[in-house]
């Protein structure tokens, strides 16, 4: 919820980016929002001997420039 204004003429384009272990995930783009929800499902291989930290980045989406970092966090599921 209120996501910076990352773009210099324009409002934030927020996605999520889901890493665990290999495997990557990206949500849809959301368009010219601060406030961004997604309902999106991904599956993830988790193996019972090898619990891995999921890595969750909050990006927004740039046409011209590199994508913004807005922040990320890390759930260790051994916690």
């Amino acid at each position: 919820r209120h996501l910076p204004k990352a773009d210099l003429l324009g409002k934030c384009d927020p996605f999520l980016r889901l890493e665990y272990g290999e495997s990557v995930f990206e949500t849809e783009v959301k368009k010219g929002v601060y406030d961004a929800e997604w309902d999106e499902k991904f599956v993830l291989d988790i193996a019972s001997n090898q619990v891995l930290p999921l890595k969750l980045f909050l990006l927004d989406y740039d046409n011209l420039s590199s994508t913004d970092n807005l922040g990320s966090y890390t759930l260790d599921a051994n916690a």
